[in-house]
């Protein structure tokens, strides 16, 4: 689930000493039954695991493991969802 104006970001400019060289695109992958809240930001090569929740407005530039909470700028893990069956 995404909660409104979320964006998600694939690719980003390069520059080495003032000048620009290029972009670099990296892969961005939102696991099975995330949940991100409204204005998230994901970055480029950013995982978000399966079960994770990402709070409302926090930019997520690390990996979110599986069934991890993350909120804030930038995004942190402050705690764990149960796991189904537990």
């Amino acid at each position: 689930m995404m909660g409104r104006e979320c964006m998600i970001l694939a690719q980003n400019h390069r520059y080495l000493e003032d000048t620009y060289d290029g972009e670099d695109k990296l892969d961005v992958l939102i696991d099975d039954y995330a949940w991100l809240g409204n204005r998230v930001i994901v970055l480029p090569g950013v995982r978000v695991g399966k079960y994770a929740i990402v709070g409302a407005g926090a930019v997520v530039s690390r990996d979110v493991p599986d069934y991890g909470i993350a909120v804030g700028n930038p995004a942190r893990v402050v705690k764990y969802r149960k796991k189904l069956g537990d």
